[in-house]
């Protein structure tokens, strides 16, 4: 279930000033919607009103920006920091630094689909 930035924003709000919030209709688990209202709280905290809202898929980055994300990891800083600050997820990011460990800069190259297939034959010389 989406829910729109007013709402969410509107939970926030209710939920730091300690004012008890109803399920919305269609969820049947309070624990389900209090694990959403936490990361809203939390992401509303770290980066405002834009940590509410909907993420666009497919985002391309780029080898620099992902070395950029990987260099603070390497310097120290935790992992999931540099993932909430980056606005990607922890599990991207932790193979972005796997593949940088194992190949270096190559290893942060975007690579979609399968690899090219090499050609079985030799391709014949004109005669």
């Amino acid at each position: 279930m989406k829910y729109t930035l007013e709402f969410k924003l509107e939970c926030v709000e209710k939920y730091k000033k300690g004012i008890h919030i109803d399920l919305p209709p269609g969820v049947k688990h309070r624990a389900t919607f209090s694990h959403y209202l936490m990361g809203w709280v939390k992401a509303y905290e770290d980066l405002g009103v834009e940590g509410l809202m909907h993420k666009s898929r497919n985002r391309e980055w780029t080898p620099e920006e992902r070395l950029a994300l990987v260099a603070k990891v390497l310097a120290g800083s935790s992992m999931r920091e540099v993932a909430r600050s980056g606005h990607i997820p922890y599990g991207m990011l932790y193979q972005w630094v796997k593949r940088y460990r194992e190949r270096g800069m190559d290893g942060l190259e975007c690579r979609r689909g399968k690899p090219p297939k090499v050609p079985i034959m030799p391709k014949r010389k004109p005669n």
